[in-house]
């Protein structure tokens, strides 16, 4: 049902046999020229469940799986030629978000178009998609570091996966190339994410 913007889901999972009831609300509301949707757990029956929700909500398989077919490339060309750039630049926030256009992120209103990474960052807190870092990301969403301490961004990449422990990433612009990278999940490099929307 709806009310003032929100639709409210519920929904009985079954849990070591036993039936548990999950409700879920979609938060919808307008963005400058878009529309943005999230969908969040509203009740703590069940509370491992709902983590686990919470979890398969966050990210985008589609956007990891895109970058891994980029692994290798080196020199950005394709992606800051993308974005409009007649020659090279920094360009780790571009590769994000060259990725997210090609699984339709950005054409939706999903996913900021940006080359620097502040305005990634400032883009998912005004929309209510940040994180601060300290939990174990979901694949897809996107990591934001802050390499010497002054509470910016410095760099950008993409979560592949994260094992409890460690977190696993592709990045661009890493060495002018795209490449793996792996820190603790407590890295204080680590300075947060941020959670596209999904089309999947």
């Amino acid at each position: 049902r709806r009310v003032k913007g929100l639709s409210f889901f519920a929904f009985t999972h079954t849990c070591a046999g036993e039936p548990v009831q999950v409700s879920m609300k979609l938060e919808m509301r307008d963005a400058p020229g878009q529309l943005v949707a999230a969908l969040r757990p509203i009740s703590e029956v069940g509370g491992n469940i709902i983590a686990g929700l919470g979890e398969s909500l966050r990210g985008s398989e589609g956007m990891v799986e895109v970058a891994r077919s980029q692994l290798g490339q080196v020199g950005g060309e394709p992606y800051w030629s993308w974005y409009g750039f007649p020659s090279r630049v920094e360009w780790c926030a571009i590769f994000v978000s060259w990725v997210a256009d090609q699984v339709g992120l950005i054409s939706e209103g999903l996913f900021p178009k940006f080359a620097g990474c502040s305005i990634g960052e400032d883009w998912f807190r005004s929309n209510n998609l940040w994180q601060d870092g300290g939990y174990c990301p979901a694949p897809g969403e996107i990591i934001f570091y802050d390499w010497d301490g002054d509470a910016f961004p410095d760099h950008v990449g993409i979560v592949e996966s994260c094992d409890g422990g460690t977190v696993h990433t592709i990045e661009g612009n890493w060495a002018d190339s795209v490449h793996t990278d792996s820190f603790p999940v407590n890295s204080p490099y680590i300075r947060g994410y941020g959670s596209p929307g999904t089309n999947e």
